[in-house]
């Protein structure tokens, strides 16, 4: 009887068991597609800056571990591989950059336009608007002569409407106009480029009720209040991404005055409000560690070996090292070695790489392995001044 129990105990066990084979066909995909998955993370990576804008570099430093995290699936294949990321570093603000608009003076017209003068009463501007913007621009080459080309300015002018020889007092009527003009190969011409650039005249504001009392914006009547509506009807056939960039006048309180100020609009569904990046681009390099299944912050120096690197060793005919390096051995002949690559590698980056013989220096060295075809690899070395080696980690 306690024979056949145990026969019976035996062959539950058998029945009931994990599969071998089964547990290793699983391990073995498990390996295949974590491969995949290191192989799918790229050595450099740029986030934009309308996804993410870091106030400092060191906010960067600690929230793109996060982000690599999230977008990469990285496993101990990974362990050590480094990703050089680009980012922004600055703050967004409302206001883009421009040049203040070039109101022409009475100087001005007396030398490139029309004086008109009824005794003590004098009007200026130019004959027509064709006459104007073949002058403006002529005027601007002397105001702005020391500006580089891409130079881009609002100017502002009068017109006579109707203008004809013997006009009388009573009939003359001057029309505002504004043109943007852009510097290019030492000349001003007509800007016709975006984002379009557009100046509000008086009779924009007045078209926008309260703005028009005193014909600008302010705290009270702020501009993000009627801009999208003003460019729905400015442009009521702008195609999405059509952008616009408007100057206006603002009342900034006693102290300033009243200012020129702007924003810059893009049709999207509706005029949408676009935000500048004031900053700067910067770029760090973040190594994965596979024991704290983390990205950290690497001042890693990234090595990749050249034709002349592998001349050092003598491996340049096939510009690579094999699977034959990868065992203990000599190099140079005599002198015994843990790694005959660890050793080549040393000699290359003492040879060729001396600025990186900096104490607790890591480098980051791609090479390419031969193993049954050829692929690029990489080894991480951090140099210990001690030893004047550098040490694989």
């Amino acid at each position: 009887m306690k024979k056949s129990f145990l026969y019976i105990i035996a062959i539950a066990a058998t029945l009931f068991s994990c599969d071998p084979y089964k547990d290793l066909h699983d391990e073995a995909n498990k390996n295949i597609a974590d491969q995949r998955d290191n192989d799918a993370i790229p050595t450099a990576l740029t986030i934009s800056d309308e996804d993410t804008v870091f106030a400092t570099v060191e906010n960067a430093q600690k929230g793109i571990p996060s982000i690599l995290s999230d977008m990469y699936a990285a496993n101990h294949y990974t362990d050590g591989k480094i990703i050089e990321v680009t980012y922004s570093v600055g703050t967004l603000v409302e206001e883009p950059e421009f040049n203040e608009p070039y109101t022409l003076s009475q100087d001005n017209y007396k030398k490139f336009g029309l004086e008109l003068c009824f005794g003590e009463n004098c009007y200026y501007g130019f004959e027509s608007k064709s006459i104007a913007l073949d002058t403006v621009n002529i005027l601007l080459d002397s105001v702005y002569a020391a500006e580089e080309d891409g130079f881009l300015v609002m100017s502002v002018y009068d017109v006579f409407v109707d203008y004809t020889d013997g006009l009388i007092e009573d009939a003359v009527e001057l029309e505002r106009v504004h043109t943007a003009y852009i510097k290019e190969e030492g000349k001003f011409e007509v800007y016709e480029g975006s984002p379009e650039l557009y100046m509000l005249y008086a009779e924009d504001y007045d078209e926008m009720g309260s703005p028009g009392k005193y014909n600008n914006f302010s705290s009270s009547d702020a501009p993000e209040n009627y801009l999208p509506q003003f460019a729905a009807k400015y442009a009521p056939y702008a195609q999405e991404g059509h952008t616009i960039q408007f100057l206006f006048k603002y009342y900034a309180g006693r102290d300033l005055g009243t200012i020129t100020k702007s924003m810059v609009y893009t049709k999207s569904t509706a005029w949408d409000q676009v935000a500048p990046l004031y900053g700067q681009q910067n770029m760090d390099k973040f190594k994965y560690k596979s024991e704290e299944n983390s990205w950290k912050v690497s001042l890693a120096v990234v090595v990749t070996l050249t034709g002349a690197d592998y001349a050092v060793t003598g491996d340049e005919q096939y510009s690579n090292f094999g699977y034959y390096d990868n065992v203990a051995g000599e190099y140079p002949e005599g002198t015994p070695v843990d790694n005959i690559i660890d050793a080549k590698i040393n000699h290359i980056l003492n040879e060729n790489y001396p600025q990186h013989k900096v104490a607790d220096q890591e480098v980051t060295v791609y090479y390419n392995y031969y193993d049954n075809g050829t692929n690029e690899v990489s080894r991480n070395y951090i140099y210990d001044a001690g030893s004047e080696t550098f040490v694989r980690q």
